[in-house]
């Protein structure tokens, strides 16, 4: 009875009276703290008429301010887990992996599989998972969330000649934002006497597999450059050597750069700079190892709290002799131990050029000497 009085007073079953009250309501969220005074009743009050309490709630209700606050005016802190959600990893990014074999017949398999590494990139990012875009919304974010992509990952260039592939993507990303770096993984920058020599990639050739392989690109492009962007780079950026000193330069200007962490591949075999047992004296090997020694050392001078890390890499699931290596490689560790406070562990290298280090090791694990030498390497 009172339900129909009441339906009467609004005259509810009118026509004309359901589509002035929905004209009225609109889409409104409701809050139940209004006074019974101050309310309108709306139309879909009335679909609760056989749930008393919440016919009464509804009743009460009045529309809610919708809350209009930017991400902008979010608080930093809130910010910031925003950013770690998105951008930061627990795996390392590789963009050069160590692939086991480079030689002969197979030299080309490191640009394989570095060229399914970045087609699993792109896909990551196009997915949505990876949202790169996001540091291009504006000024504000790009400087808060590249200090978390650049700054709390472990961007890795595993592989001989990764030097090259580092020194392409620091210039590529600029000082403004590698300048967050906390590490960096490169390949161990000395030449070697094994069939993994290190080239320079001078020819057209080597040049396009290098550059087609890469996850980034040059826009360093003078104005009167009318090539095909692979041409960019000058002739040092593919030299072995010069390609670390750049390196080294730019990586004196990361200041917050904590740790360089050198991956030594299984069959790597320091090469000597003094003259040959045969008398052959490679002058240009001689040279450019030194000048790799002094552009380190320049390094850890110029930044007191950069450590050293080495990791060795082993093929296999082999667990002695895990760095059978010749007397030259352990006064190379002994060398590069005086530079900085150094670290060695070991790690497992698979086919896909993935790998994690699995347990320290110490100079007691590297090929005894088998008489005393006393020779400098730089």
């Amino acid at each position: 009875m009172a339900s129909r009085q009441l339906k009467n007073r609004m005259d509810i079953n009118s026509p004309v009276s359901r589509r002035s009250c929905k004209q009225k309501s609109g889409k409104h969220s409701f809050s139940s703290n209004a006074r019974a005074s101050d309310v309108q009743p709306d139309a879909t009050v009335f679909a609760y008429e056989h749930f008393p309490a919440l016919l009464e709630e509804r009743r009460r209700s009045r529309p809610f301010p919708p809350m209009k606050i930017s991400f902008s005016e979010l608080c930093t802190e809130i910010r910031v887990q925003i950013y770690r959600y998105h951008f930061r990893f627990s795996d390392p990014i590789e963009f050069w992996p160590e692939t086991g074999v480079c030689d002969g017949d197979h030299r080309f398999d490191r640009y394989r599989e570095a060229k399914l590494t970045r087609e699993k990139f792109s896909k990551l990012t196009s997915s949505g998972d990876l949202n790169l875009k996001f540091l291009r919304v504006n000024r504000l974010i790009n400087a808060e969330a590249s200090q978390v992509f650049f700054g709390e990952n472990e961007f890795r260039f595993s592989a001989i000649n990764g030097q090259m592939a580092a020194n392409i993507w620091m210039r590529r990303i600029y000082q403004r934002h590698y300048r967050w770096l906390k590490s960096i993984t490169i390949a161990v920058p000395f030449y070697s006497d094994s069939f993994r020599s290190p080239y320079n990639a001078t020819s057209i050739r080597t040049r396009d597999d290098m550059y087609d392989v890469m996850m980034f690109r040059s826009s360093r492009c003078p104005k009167s450059c009318h090539s095909s962007p692979k041409q960019v780079f000058t002739d040092r950026e593919f030299k072995y050597t010069e390609a670390f000193v750049s390196l080294t330069a730019e990586l004196m200007r990361a200041t917050n750069l904590r740790t360089i962490t050198l991956v030594i591949p299984h069959d790597y075999r320091y090469k000597q700079t003094d003259r040959h047992e045969d008398g052959y004296f490679d002058s240009e090997t001689h040279d450019g190892q030194r000048q790799i020694w002094r552009d380190l050392q320049k390094l850890f001078l110029a930044n007191p709290n950069l450590s050293l890390k080495m990791v060795c890499l082993r093929d296999g699931d082999g667990e002695s002799n895990i760095w059978d290596y010749n007397f030259c490689d352990r006064k190379l560790v002994e060398q590069l131990s005086s530079l900085a406070p150094t670290t060695m562990w070991s790690a497992k290298n698979d086919s896909e050029g993935k790998w994690s280090v699995d347990k320290s090791i110490g100079l007691d694990d590297i090929g005894k000497p088998d008489k005393p030498d006393n020779r400098r390497w730089w």
